[in-house]
């Protein structure tokens, strides 16, 4: 019946977030770029095609001429200058994230408990365009997916929910996570803008 009557999901392809909103915001960026360069076009007498831009300067690519941003801005106190664009991204995605992680770990033959000594974590990338904030989503992947695996628990009693609060939840700190190694793989595929992939599952799921 799902097959009959359903599309294959386009997948997250590590995140949907990557392949539309990312997708949307670049090129809304892209499109007020143009528009900022054909007013400087207008208050300069320069052709439109001629511009680039430089940080906070515009410059004429035949002449290298620039023009700071505040100066010309200064010149339309109260214009507006937008750009807009929308993205809408459908069936399988060309590319997905991958990673590969290997545990170093110790099971205590009498009580069970498994304490992680290493951890090794591997990723296929595209482009890390936030290296901090990149690094941030390896580890707190990382962190909750320990705590799924090993210390939280949600406990029924006659239906309902046993623990009260999060106080009763054996949640992960520091003293439960163990030296974290990563290995970026870059590569110039993606499907963001810049080759971007997403990152905030796979982690997660592998651990």
């Amino acid at each position: 019946l799902a097959r009959s009557h359903s599309p294959p999901a386009s997948g997250d392809a590590g995140r949907r977030p990557i392949r539309g909103a990312f997708r949307g915001a670049y090129d809304g960026a892209r499109r007020a770029r143009r528009a900022l360069l054909t007013v400087a076009a207008g208050l300069l007498g320069w052709p439109v095609e001629q511009l680039t831009t430089d940080g906070g300067t515009v410059r004429r690519a035949d002449s290298d001429e620039p023009v700071t941003w505040p100066d010309l801005l200064s010149r339309i106190p109260g214009r507006l200058v937008s750009g807009q664009a929308q993205s809408k991204q459908t069936g399988l995605p060309e590319y997905t994230s991958f990673a590969a992680q290997v545990a170093k770990v110790s099971v205590d033959p009498e009580t069970g408990v498994v304490t992680i000594l290493d951890f090794v974590s591997a990723h296929d990338v595209g482009t890390v365009l936030n290296p901090i904030g990149h690094q941030g989503q390896i580890n707190g992947a990382f962190v909750t997916g320990v705590g799924y695996a090993l210390l939280e628990e949600l406990p029924w009693q006659d239906g309902r929910a046993a623990q009260q609060s999060l106080a009763d939840t054996k949640l992960p700190t520091i003293a439960d996570v163990p030296p974290l190694r990563t290995v970026l793989l870059e590569s110039n595929e993606g499907t963001g803008p810049y080759n971007a992939r997403a990152i905030g599952e796979a982690p997660f799921y592998s651990t």
